[in-house]
């Protein structure tokens, strides 16, 4: 099972836009650094979620049509079936999914379209899905094959 930090990477490799993708990695570097050596503080797991969407890469990351929680949570599920999970990661502003693996059917049913600002790693760097902060703000990341290895601007 990959940490929390390695989930990051592969999602910021493979689904934020080029532009934006040295910048978060650098970040997240910063970030473990800064872990190590207070290891004791609690990592900033729920910042910078809030803004993610506006990093999106648009060719791997498709806004979610309209509809309702029941359809949001079928549309996820039809998308993953082929990869056959039983269990994904969760980051979220939630506290109870806070930096937890879960069933699949557990995570679809309790975290999309409920409103907390969530990021469920199905398939890392190839399968997530992105709950953001405001109303409709719901992405299916999908990326065939390996992730993305260019971390360039």
């Amino acid at each position: 099972m990959l940490t929390r930090d390695e989930q990051l990477e592969a999602f910021y490799r493979s689904f934020l836009a080029k532009r934006y993708r040295k910048s978060a990695l650098e970040g997240l570097e910063r970030e473990k650094k800064k872990a190590s050596k207070k290891p004791s503080a609690q990592s900033p797991t729920r910042s910078g979620l809030d803004s993610l969407d506006r990093l999106l890469d648009e060719h791997y990351c498709q806004l979610l049509p309209k509809g309702s929680a029941r359809q949001d949570q079928d549309f996820v599920r039809r998308a993953i079936a082929k990869y056959k999970l039983s269990s994904c990661y969760i980051l979220s502003e939630h506290e109870r999914y806070d930096q937890q693996y879960m069933s699949v059917e557990l995570a679809l049913d309790e975290i999309v379209s409920v409103g907390h600002t969530s990021l469920i790693f199905f398939v890392p760097g190839q399968v997530a899905y992105l709950e953001g902060h405001s109303l409709g703000e719901r992405y299916l990341c999908l990326r065939e094959g390996e992730p993305s290895r260019d971390s360039t601007v």
